[in-house]
């Protein structure tokens, strides 16, 4: 794993989820992986990156999922530097609750662009809501 020069917080939001995520891309080369591994090591990137063995999959983690400015800007540094597909975002909460393949995305990101976009189906959206809602209405709380 490649680390940013800055140290990461260990911060919660309000559901008491950690905010750390990640975006995921895949279908990279190896000089691809070597372009985000220098500008994660150079700080244009994110808090650290990671490829997987095989060079299919590499993960660039963010700060803060909240922080949207955050995220796009790294998104664009990705595309920059030649990501083109689909890229997906995911909180490392989910991943800690073992939430992968479909469901697992918080945000999405069409290929060849800069949006972000919110998956049709997101399970940590669904928790989310499920924490919100019993928040709301402590009567409404599983017994």
């Amino acid at each position: 794993m490649v680390l940013a020069p800055d140290d990461i917080s260990e911060e919660v939001d309000e559901f008491g989820n950690g905010v750390v995520g990640k975006w995921i891309s895949r279908d990279l080369t190896e000089q691809l992986w070597q372009d985000i591994r220098g500008a994660t090591i150079e700080g244009y990137l994110g808090i650290g990156a990671k490829v997987s063995p095989d060079h299919s999959r590499a993960c660039v983690y963010t700060r803060d999922y909240r922080d949207i400015d955050d995220l796009r800007r790294i998104l664009g540094v990705l595309r920059a530097i030649g990501v083109t597909g689909w890229i997906t975002y995911k909180r490392d909460c989910e991943t800690a609750r073992g939430v992968y393949g479909t469901g697992a995305s918080y945000w999405t990101s069409p290929p060849g662009t800069t949006d972000i976009r919110t998956p049709r189906l997101s399970v940590g959206r669904q928790l989310d809501h499920v924490a919100r809602k019993t928040a709301s209405d402590p009567d409404d709380r599983p017994r």
